[in-house]
């Protein structure tokens, strides 16, 4: 395995982050926010049980505001951050680390995924969960043959319920057609083409929690440490290997 270069790992975020302030990336990606109807979806955060994936420059967005929050709150957001991305496959109480208090912790700066939800049709929010099903299933198959782990069919079969269409001001259902998603889809990741470098691309979306932890540590230790932590909550409900990942790199916003 290749051995982590935390330094280089840091001083590329570290100069990307400015980045972020000097192209006033905020501002930008709040432009193409904007264009996302603003409507009434209820608040009920039940689509709040995965964590979102997000482009790189939405990211960075979000990194550069997190890290301007008191300590105490970059250390909390942390070691959630960390404890989903290692447990999310595990049971149905590792929700989105930013859902705190049935409220959005990063509300303002909240990935482009997480606005649309809500604005799709029935017929597309079933297709969708259809694919999701069919992902996981492959997810779960590749962990028996891999890891010999048996990942629960409740986590693996679970759908996000459809949530009511959005609501303008007059109480009219507010639906954004696939066309006009993908035009903002490209439009953040043509941002991103612009200011973020080609190895930070592809994936051209992940979870937050995927992207924060590669931030300190490479993909085949990710990998590692998510199995070895799956393996210790379903032998004895423990989380002692999160524990002590923790502390070995510091992760911190």
């Amino acid at each position: 395995m290749k051995k982590t270069d935390t330094k280089a790992l840091h001083t590329q975020l570290e100069d990307l982050l400015k980045m972020v302030d000097e192209e006033k990336i905020s501002r930008r990606l709040e432009y193409v926010y904007n264009q996302v109807p603003r409507a009434n979806c209820g608040a009920c955060f039940k689509c709040c049980f995965t964590s979102a994936q997000v482009y790189p420059l939405e990211f960075l967005n979000i990194l550069s505001y997190l890290v301007t929050l008191p300590e105490l709150t970059k250390s909390r957001l942390s070691k959630k951050i960390v404890e989903y991305e290692l447990l999310h496959l595990t049971t149905l109480k590792h929700s989105c680390p930013f859902l705190e208090n049935e409220s959005c912790s990063v509300e303002d700066q909240k990935p482009i995924l997480c606005r649309l939800f809500g604005f799709y049709s029935e017929d597309e929010h079933r297709n969708m969960s259809s694919e999701s099903r069919k992902h996981n299933q492959q997810l779960a198959m590749a962990y028996a043959r891999n890891e010999r782990i048996l990942l629960p069919e409740e986590v693996m079969t679970h759908d996000v319920e459809f949530c009511a269409p959005n609501l303008d001001k007059k109480g009219d259902s507010v639906l954004i057609n696939p066309p006009e998603r993908e035009r903002l889809f490209q439009q953040i990741y043509s941002l991103s083409e612009q200011v973020v470098p080609d190895d930070w691309l592809e994936p051209d979306h992940d979870r937050f929690s995927y992207r924060f932890m590669r931030s300190f540590i490479t993909e085949e230790e990710i990998d590692k440490a998510k199995t070895k932590a799956i393996k210790e909550f379903q032998a004895d409900g423990t989380t002692q290997s999160v524990a002590r990942l923790l502390s070995k790199h510091g992760f911190q916003i």
